[in-house]
């Protein structure tokens, strides 16, 4: 499994700081998306899932709001 998938941050799958805007983590998940994305050379199916999966919770404002709780917790 890849490390990204493993590490179970979010921001840091998405390389950004936990308090970035939300525009800075859309921009960093489509940077990556197209760097990694499984059709490239470079990509990665796992890699990918976990982005996808960062960006699906850290684009809405109630679930990153609820994940930002349970990682202070």
């Amino acid at each position: 499994m890849d490390v990204m998938v493993a590490s179970g941050d979010l921001y840091k799958v998405l390389q950004v700081d936990p308090e970035a805007e939300r525009e800075v983590i859309r921009a960093a998940y489509r940077t990556l998306a197209l760097k990694y994305h499984p059709d490239l050379s470079a990509g990665s199916h796992d890699r990918m899932a976990a982005l996808n999966h960062a960006w699906g919770i850290l684009r809405s404002v109630s679930a990153r709001a609820a994940y930002d709780q349970a990682r202070a917790e």
